[in-house]
């Protein structure tokens, strides 16, 4: 469990753009985080481009499929898939940090981190049979230590978790 594979890293850019357009956030310094829960089925989310919505009248607007040449070729992607109960996205600002090796760094602990402490979150998803897109953005302006880290993790982890329980209680 204790493992952060390809398949749990948020890579496909529709998902990415559907976690930073649809998605919640909050922040807890020095991380913004921002997250979405989806549901299955993932086709809707990543082929949802091909419906186009037109205007019949001035009242009446119809939904129809706009079937695209290359559509019953498109397939989903492999890096869309969920094998884990989360796909989680890691970033450094390149603003705050112009130097690649303390990006890589600071990416590196926090990986690090969530790794060694996803087991709880991702207990409370698989009961819930729930998927859900992660962001992590790190906002600190300062390099900062493994224990600071991981401290700051859990609490984040720990806030998503009441964060995911009480959108599910409205």
């Amino acid at each position: 469990m204790q493992t952060f594979k390809k398949s749990e890293r948020l890579c496909n850019f529709n998902l990415k753009s559907i976690l930073f357009e649809k998605g919640n956030s909050f922040f807890s310094y020095p991380f913004k985080i921002q997250w979405l829960i989806i549901q299955n089925p993932i086709e809707k989310y990543i082929l949802n481009n091909h419906i186009q919505q037109y205007t019949v009248s001035d009242n009446v607007t119809k939904i129809i499929q706009q079937q695209n040449p290359s559509f019953p070729h498109k397939k989903i992607p492999q890096n869309a898939f969920f094998y884990y109960p989360a796909k989680c996205l890691i970033s450094v600002s390149a603003k705050k940090f112009k130097n690649a090796t303390d990006r890589n760094y600071i990416k590196r602990i926090i990986k690090e981190a969530y790794r060694k402490n996803k087991s709880s979150f991702y207990s409370l998803l698989n009961e819930k049979e729930m998927f859900c897109l992660i962001g992590i953005i790190y906002t600190g302006k300062a390099v900062p230590g493994h224990e600071e880290i991981e401290k700051k993790i859990i609490l984040s982890l720990q806030e998503l978790e009441k964060l995911i329980l009480s959108s599910l209680e409205t």
